[in-house]
């Protein structure tokens, strides 16, 4: 059975134009996606232009794609492309009227089980190495630009409370996969305490935290998140010029401080997280502040003391995306890891997986919990 995108009928009406020619090749590569495949079209029209498009499809087969199958990862994309990204952009450019860039590439057509999107690529954008990390100003430009992607759903929420209201959660909260992402976190979890154990006697308080990890608590100032911002959930143009999020799969309704802890633990290089971790903090707060006055919101903002407050109590959970996004995100795409295999039984290829560097990582992130008043009762918080 032919793939409906490479169905010229159907392509005619995404793009509201003749097609003649549709030529497609398989893009995804291995330890880049975990629940989606990645094909790139050239769609060439009678009118003479070149479409440059990407399908991302849903993983069809193995455990994982079957685990994932009844939950709302795919339906929460969809809606994302569909309507949210839209109604974000339309506050932004009122606000803004010399114009903003776009969060995200443009979407032709949006379903539960695949979508037909721009390739920017196309137009310069790229994605950078994930085991190299992002530098300073790469990070500047992520962090403000996700600081008015908050900002913006602030404002969709004021206007509609229930808006964000299926999307209350983390995904791996949800009841349907709870069993499988325990098996996953507790695999990781062990391998990296029992590695902790051997780094010195100032690392063996965390090894017994990791160990305790659990929970949830909710915030008063809450942003939609893109619940997984990493460097390959980005494409970045002529290193600082634009970006685009892709990826959201995991958007939830929650604290800041996720987006903020996860992008600065998975994304940032080590010097960067170690000597200029408060000025990311203070640039996307400074952004997140413009950005509501701009859009005329009228209640108390966020104030920076409170961000850190926020950051503090919630400083476990950069440890638990030390756990398993950065661990696998530092891996070894021939290292042997299976997501299949961590769903089903928690079994990973233990701490030879990852580059030495993630020893860094963690001593760097334990460092800054150590520092923080909250960390004696903190529980991991998704």
């Amino acid at each position: 059975m032919e793939a409906p995108w490479l169905d010229k009928n159907r392509m005619e009406v995404w793009l509201n134009s003749p097609v003649k020619e549709i030529l497609s090749e398989d893009n995804s590569k291995k330890g880049d996606n975990y629940l989606s495949n990645m094909k790139r079209l050239k769609v060439k029209t009678a009118d003479g232009q070149v479409y440059s498009l990407v399908v991302k499809c849903r993983l069809e087969e193995g455990f994982a794609a079957e685990v994932f199958r009844e939950t709302t990862i795919f339906k929460r994309e969809q809606d994302m492309y569909g309507h949210i990204l839209n109604k974000m952009a339309q506050l932004l450019q009122n606000a803004f009227p010399d114009g903003v860039d776009p969060f995200a590439a443009k979407c032709y057509y949006a379903c539960k089980s695949f979508l037909v999107l721009e390739d920017m690529n196309a137009s310069g954008f790229k994605m950078e190495d994930r085991r190299l990390g992002l530098d300073l100003d790469q990070c500047l430009l992520v962090l403000r630009t996700i600081a008015k992607f908050h900002a913006a759903s602030v404002i969709l929420h004021e206007q509609n409370p229930s808006i964000f209201e299926k999307y209350g959660t983390s995904l791996f909260c949800d009841d349907s996969i709870l069993e499988y992402m325990r098996n996953v976190w507790t695999g990781f979890t062990m391998t990296l305490a029992n590695e902790v154990a051997t780094w010195g006697e100032e690392c063996h308080t965390y090894s017994v935290k990791l160990r305790e990890s659990s929970g949830r608590q909710n915030n008063e100032f809450n942003v939609l998140n893109h619940g997984d911002l990493w460097t390959n959930n980005m494409l970045i143009k002529n290193r600082t010029e634009g970006i685009r999020f892709v990826d959201y799969q995991l958007i939830h309704h929650a604290s800041p401080a996720i987006d903020l802890h996860y992008f600065i633990t998975t994304s940032a290089k080590l010097e960067v997280v170690r000597n200029h971790r408060d000025y990311l903090i203070k640039e996307y707060h400074n952004k997140l502040c413009e950005t509501l006055t701009a859009l005329g919101y009228d209640k108390k903002i966020i104030t920076l003391e409170e961000l850190y407050e926020d950051l503090d109590k919630k400083a476990m959970y950069g440890l638990f995306t030390m756990l398993g996004p950065y661990a696998v995100i530092q891996s070894d795409p021939n290292c042997g890891y299976s997501f299949d295999e961590a769903l089903s039984t928690g079994k990973n290829p233990g701490f030879c997986y990852v580059q030495r560097r993630l020893q860094g990582s963690c001593q760097n992130i334990a460092s800054f919990i150590k520092q923080k008043r909250h960390v004696g009762h903190v529980r991991l918080n998704i």
